[in-house]
């Protein structure tokens, strides 16, 4: 089975024990603001990634939920973030870079079926002319 977005209106799919698929809910399109107990992401929208599988999960299937999300690649601007399991905002985001973050989740992947990834998109006001 290849993977897939999950429409709103869908159930999400249950994963047994011992499968090695899992779901990615994915914040996108928007930023985070604040630090700390106050971070929060704004102006973002949530979609779903079911049936991804373990076996073939890397850097690179992140680069490819970006392209059909119409990001490109990201460029230096969009910066991706997993939440830790467990964790919140606050405390528990770690920057994805590479395939050494992919690596950790597919270990997981036998006891989280759901992983929650953030799409920062870097906010450019400061970046404006004066």
């Amino acid at each position: 089975m290849v993977w897939r977005f999950r429409e709103e209106s869908q159930l999400p799919p249950v994963y047994g024990y011992d499968s090695s698929r899992f779901t990615v809910e994915l914040h996108h399109g928007g930023f985070f603001c604040g630090v700390g107990a106050n971070r929060s992401y704004v102006d973002g929208k949530v979609c779903w990634c079911d049936d991804l599988e373990a076996e073939w999960w890397c850097y690179m299937s992140i680069e490819e939920i970006m392209l059909m999300l119409d990001y490109g690649l990201g460029g230096p601007n969009m910066k991706v973030y997993w939440l830790l399991p467990g964790k919140d905002l606050s405390d528990g985001l770690r920057i994805m870079t590479s395939d050494e973050e992919t690596v950790i989740m597919k270990q997981l992947v036998h006891k989280v079926k759901k992983f929650i990834l953030y799409f920062d998109h870097h906010n450019n006001i400061a970046d404006l002319p004066k």
